[in-house]
């Protein structure tokens, strides 16, 4: 919940400075809303509401270890209703992926970590390089739909290799209105894994 003030004053200036006070913000940090401006009467009510600064400290952070490894990129953030995309683009960006992409995901975490400081509610932020993610969700997507179909196939269960929380988020989900098979998730991180069970009576083990 974004944090909002009101306040009142004999001017505009009077009223937002007042406000500025309350809140301890500088003026580049707020949205400023007139409510009411009749200074002869009753006086100016503004309010005050502090901008989300996620994405600012977000792309700070990213920045700082993109200096840090010495790599020249760019980092675009779009704000979608439900979460915050930063994809980052540029050349000799593998380090920052690293295997099956264990790097950028903890690249994320410390992200989310960051960014989400001191927020009275937390907002996902996911960050992808050079679309990596969006091949990812590909890849995983055929992976899943050809492993449904070896279950059904041969009437035994298939056990994946062990995911991340996302990775399996998207087999489950591609396989979610599958009516012959289930999945399921097993086992501790970081060896949790998805098994494929076909919905069949005489399962063979």
């Amino acid at each position: 919940m974004e944090q909002v003030i009101a306040a009142e004053g004999a001017s505009t200036e009077e009223a937002i400075e007042k406000a500025l006070k309350d809140l301890g913000e500088s003026r580049e940090d707020v949205e400023i809303e007139v409510l009411s401006e009749n200074e002869e009467e009753v006086g100016v009510k503004v309010k005050l509401a502090i901008k989300d600064k996620r994405v600012s400290r977000g792309i700070g952070f990213l920045k700082d270890v993109l200096r840090e490894m010495k790599i020249e990129a760019v980092v675009n953030p779009i704000e979608e209703e439900d979460h915050i995309l930063i994809n980052i683009e540029g050349e000799g960006l593998g380090p920052l992926i690293g295997r099956h992409g264990q790097t950028l995901d903890a690249l994320q975490f410390l992200l989310n970590t960051v960014a989400n400081k001191g927020a009275f509610h937390r907002k996902l932020i996911i960050l992808d390089i050079e679309k990596y993610r969006v091949r990812k969700k590909k890849s995983l997507e055929e992976l899943a739909r050809k492993m449904a179909e070896k279950a059904t196939a041969t009437g035994r269960a298939v056990t994946l290799r062990p995911m991340t929380a996302y990775e399996r988020k998207i087999v489950h989900t591609v396989l979610h209105d599958y009516l012959d098979i289930e999945t399921m998730s097993d086992g501790e991180e970081p060896y949790r894994r998805v098994t494929i069970y076909p919905k069949h009576e005489n399962v063979k083990s």
